[in-house]
């Protein structure tokens, strides 16, 4: 376990407050705060510097909020601060400005979808959104990215797509470089998610090159990450069994294709990990040690895989689920290569256990399908079945569900 977000003292003389260190509300935040907090919004409200500050963009990272703050964090340690920073303030009588409200409400629906409460969530991050759209700052952008990621979990990717659009507009307008990154992050996984892998390369591309000057490291890390993911998924796209039919030149272009995407998803995991040590992102890292070890594995390097997903999985113990889900998916992979067949049940099984809810039906039908190549590769006509049946009942109740239908297309 590792220690929760800290966050700055909104008491007037409270420990690491503006008054204790010296500093006017009004003025930049530390040093090592990302450029979200230079856009003269620190001076609205203490709380509001520190609901944000907990929150951290619903983004896994380190405390932005004061320069010594390099205590790692995941997601659930920054809803827990937040919940606790928002009670607290409601206690006290904040939020009374409207970009507080606005903060404060928005906060509210994300961490429901953070809690994989995601139609209930959509519904308190949109109305939100129309009740302080206007208000400008880190909110609006932050819902807008937070709805589109929420309805590509929900199985309406072009929905969630239009939604991601409007945040990386907002964000850029805003000039905020945090926001901007999440945005965009959003984004290209939602095309990957959509099966356009190239289009996220593009994206995501694009993204890393502005983060490397303006964004913080968590920021930069998770883009790296996500870009190393398209890279991959691009490399499987071009990945096609051998036909007989075809010419030798259309093959070898396919098999160059390939290779180029595994080669460039390995070097940008590179990039990704070191991003994510220099940043203390214990699941950034587990996750990029992750995409290294596939990579390794596609190349046929599986005595490097075997180590990479042992430093891995030590990074990813504890409450990292996401990436624990991730370690276990390759790990699978890398027992079906050797021929481990029980082995890689296991792990499959082990990771659709951490599965939960709506937000974890992309990793579950992932795993499914994942499940499903493996008993083929085994020979197990029965096997393949059994996993065949389960990712027909959730593409059933993923049709049966009534999606939030009072959330109308993203504007403009």
């Amino acid at each position: 376990m590792h220690p929760a977000v800290r966050i700055p003292d909104p008491r007037p003389d409270g420990p690491g407050s503006s008054k204790a260190s010296g500093a006017s509300l009004g003025s930049p935040p530390a040093a090592g705060a990302p450029a979200l907090y230079l856009a003269g919004h620190a001076a609205d409200s203490p709380w509001y510097v520190a609901l944000a500050s907990a929150m951290a963009l619903d983004i896994e990272g380190t405390h932005p909020g004061c320069a010594d703050a390099t205590a790692p964090a995941d997601v659930a340690d920054a809803a827990t601060a937040a919940r606790s920073v928002l009670a607290r303030a409601t206690a006290q009588g904040w939020p009374t400005s409207a970009r507080g409200l606005a903060l404060a409400d928005m906060v509210g629906g994300v961490l429901q979808l953070m809690d994989g409460a995601l139609v209930p969530g959509l519904h308190q991050a949109h109305a939100a959104l129309l009740r302080h759209g206007r208000c400008g700052g880190m909110a609006p952008a932050w819902a807008c990215a937070a709805i589109g990621q929420g309805l590509g979990q929900l199985g309406d990717a072009p929905s969630g797509l239009a939604w991601a659009r409007r945040a990386v507009a907002l964000a850029a307008g805003e000039r905020h470089a945090a926001g901007l990154a999440r945005a965009q992050q959003v984004l290209g996984n939602l095309l990957i998610l959509r099966g356009n892998p190239a289009a996220a390369v593009e994206v995501l591309s694009e993204a890393c090159a502005g983060a490397q000057k303006r964004a913080p490291r968590h920021a930069q890390a998770q883009l790296l990450n996500a870009l190393a993911a398209a890279w991959l998924a691009r490399a499987e796209a071009a990945h096609q069994p051998f036909d007989a039919t075809s010419s030798a030149a259309a093959w070898s272009a396919t098999a160059n294709a390939w290779g180029s995407g595994v080669s460039q998803a390995l070097g940008i995991a590179e990039r990704a990990l070191e991003a994510a040590t220099q940043g203390h992102l214990p699941s950034a890292q587990a996750r990029a040690l992750a995409m290294q070890a596939e990579a390794r594995l596609l190349l046929g390097d599986l005595r490097s895989a075997e180590c990479l997903l042992q430093a891995a999985a030590a990074r990813a113990d504890g409450h990292f689920t996401a990436a624990r889900v991730e370690v276990l998916r390759v790990l699978a992979a890398l027992r079906a290569a050797q021929q481990q067949w029980l082995d890689a049940r296991l792990a499959l099984r082990e990771g659709l256990a951490l599965c939960h809810g709506e937000s974890g039906e992309a990793d579950e039908q992932r795993l499914l399908l994942q499940g499903q190549a493996l008993e083929a590769a085994a020979g197990n006509a029965r096997g393949q079945q059994a996993w065949a049946t389960r990712l027909a009942l959730l593409a059933q109740s993923r049709r049966q569900r009534k999606l939030p239908g009072a959330i109308p297309p993203a504007p403009g």
